[in-house]
């Protein structure tokens, strides 16, 4: 390896040493979505088109819900160490902007939103809607139960999420790989 490889290799890896711990959450068992690569799939498949979950807000929430875990477990999980830090940061970039669009602040903890999330999907799969709109009632949620909803009714498209579900899947498959991914993907 060349002496100029090295230098970048040092400092990206004392960079890393002075990072904080990626907030990651626990992705509860009745989501589906425990193993972080369907974490990634179902995320991608609902933020590559914003029809995917118009006017289907419990997709919409999980989608969310497996994004922000996702957004974690890329950064701590030693199976995916072989996923590019462009990946990893571009999902925790994702995770940012899918909460902005929701109204949640970018430092609310991740299981906070995984749980919300998972409830919000599984009440309105149930036909709940009051328990949705109650999950949403959080302090959390600064748009309020109705807006926030209204939105997951009709999530806009969230470039970042797009991209980075899509590198993150690329590289579980093999098919993309950013700045030197690690084969074993």
């Amino acid at each position: 390896m060349p002496l100029r490889h090295h230098a970048i290799l040092v400092v990206l890896l004392a960079l890393a040493a002075c990072s904080p711990p990626v907030d990651t959450a626990v992705m509860p068992p009745v989501s589906g979505l425990v193993d972080p690569d369907n974490a990634i799939y179902y995320a991608n498949w609902a933020f590559s088109s914003p029809a995917r979950t118009r006017n289907d807000p419990a997709s919409a929430a999980r989608a969310v819900a497996a994004l922000d875990y996702a957004a974690g477990a890329i950064n701590t999980s030693p199976r995916l160490e072989f996923m590019s830090p462009v990946i990893n940061d571009e999902m925790l970039q994702a995770r940012v902007a899918v909460r902005r669009v929701l109204g949640i602040p970018p430092t609310t903890p991740s299981q906070a939103v995984v749980n919300s999330m998972v409830t919000v999907s599984l009440a309105l799969g149930s036909g709940n809607r009051s328990e949705a709109l109650a999950a949403l009632n959080a302090p959390i949620f600064t748009l309020g139960p109705e807006q926030t909803l209204a939105v997951l009714a009709n999530m806009p498209r969230v470039r970042e999420a797009n991209i980075a579900t899509s590198h993150a899947e690329g590289a579980i498959n093999g098919t993309f790989c950013a700045l030197g991914c690690l084969s074993g993907g």
